[in-house]
């Protein structure tokens, strides 16, 4: 009796499981729909194309360009561009006459004359002291750690010559 009670129980899970799945799909489904149309609806308002005429693949552009035209377009989006990288990195050459420096005692030369190389130099002997600094603490760091090694070890050692003494 339990068994059968069991079984019918198993069945009922079984059927709601399924009937959830069947509704989750036809809800997937519906809003897939629906995006579709939105979506159809959109390109129908870029272009001059019906929402029916897109879902048959049909698109009528604004403009229809010729091949010499559409070249055009492209070599001169590509000359813009182009020039556009141009300009960013002369700027960005300018704003960096560090790059031009030929040695550190140059641009010491340099540097009481131009005030972007003073900066230069002042962050560059900030950068090398506070190396310096980490150095120094990395020593005095290693240093600590040799001396608790060497404390434990002697500990250890006069911990064994009193085992052995006992």
């Amino acid at each position: 009796m339990n068994s059968d009670r069991y079984h019918n129980q198993a069945e009922k899970l079984e059927e709601k499981k399924r009937m959830d799945d069947i509704r989750r799909k036809e809800r997937w489904a519906e809003n897939m729909q629906k995006k579709n149309s939105e979506f159809l609806d959109q390109l129908s308002l870029t272009t001059n194309s019906s929402s029916s005429d897109i879902s048959n693949g049909i698109i009528h552009n604004e403009w229809e360009l010729d091949e010499e035209r559409m070249l055009q377009l492209v070599l001169e989006e590509s000359m813009k561009t182009k020039s556009e990288e141009d300009e960013r990195r002369q700027k960005l050459e300018k704003n960096q006459p560090w790059k031009e420096r030929r040695s550190d005692d140059e641009a010491l030369d340099w540097a009481p004359h131009n005030p972007e190389w003073k900066e230069y130099t002042e962050y560059i002997a900030s950068q090398q002291s506070y190396r310096k600094q980490l150095m120094e603490e990395e020593r005095r760091l290693q240093n600590l750690k040799g001396e608790n090694c060497r404390k434990k070890l002697e500990e250890e050692e006069k911990r064994q010559e009193m085992e052995k003494t006992e």
